[in-house]
């Protein structure tokens, strides 16, 4: 209504719907369809994992997950050029952050009880599958850059298998945002209820040599008033 409008769209993991619905590419029905199946199934691995976040190059990150000895730890995903998410079990999780912090590498184990993005989601593939059954997928009226991927992908390629995919294997945040550089995008708004992506987003812009702003929406205060207008104001003034 006020004249703010993507050119693009991305999200992180589960970020993708939204993502998807914002493009285009998924009506809300389906919007809802895949996130309310993508949900169910998760649930069924609650507790048998976590997650972790590694302030780490990829490639160091994967040296230090060879070097531990540890089982069964993988990387969820690629946040930036110097952040990587790991997953895995729950204490193999633990024992690695407090392997990783004794080397004095900055580990943050997050409060999800979901191993997302691991080899422990295996089992999931053909319920997931079967529950979301054939729905319509469409192009899309802007473009969808995956972060399944790493680039812009045609949105009616979004089908049910590209949902499991979305759960199983690693996010490519740090591509996708050098794919929008790419594709010309300069000012990157963080729509959540808290900014967590936005520095990411900074560090990888940076790296790539491109110019652009980030801006966050939504912060976890009580703000007075509804806080759309700000957040629109911001990026019309960028």
């Amino acid at each position: 209504e006020w004249g703010l409008k993507p050119d693009m769209a991305l999200g992180h993991s589960v970020g993708e719907v939204a993502a998807a619905y914002a493009t285009g590419a998924l009506g809300l029905a389906e919007a809802v369809h895949v996130i309310f199946h993508r949900s169910e199934h998760q649930e069924t691995v609650f507790g048998e994992g976590g997650m972790a976040v590694a302030n780490l190059p990829q490639a160091d990150a994967l040296a230090l997950i060879a070097g531990s000895g540890l089982d069964g730890l993988e990387i969820a995903a690629v946040n930036s050029p110097n952040s990587v998410t790991i997953s895995g079990p729950d204490a193999t999780i633990r024992e690695f952050s407090r392997g990783a912090r004794k080397r004095r590498i900055a580990v943050r184990v997050l409060d999800i009880a979901y191993p997302v993005h691991s080899t422990l989601l295996a089992p999931l593939r053909l319920p997931l599958l079967e529950s979301l059954g054939d729905f319509a997928a469409e192009p899309g009226n802007v473009p969808f850059i995956s972060t399944v991927t790493g680039d812009v992908l045609a949105g009616d390629a979004l089908d049910r298998e590209y949902w499991w995919r979305n759960v199983r294997e690693p996010v490519r945040f740090r591509d996708a945002i050098e794919a929008a550089g790419r594709q010309g995008a300069t000012l990157f708004v963080e729509i959540g209820p808290r900014p967590i992506l936005t520095g990411n987003m900074t560090d990888t812009l940076g790296e790539a040599g491109r110019d652009g702003s980030v801006i966050q929406s939504l912060v976890e205060k009580d703000d007075k008033g509804d806080p759309l207008a700000t957040i629109a104001a911001r990026a019309l003034v960028l």
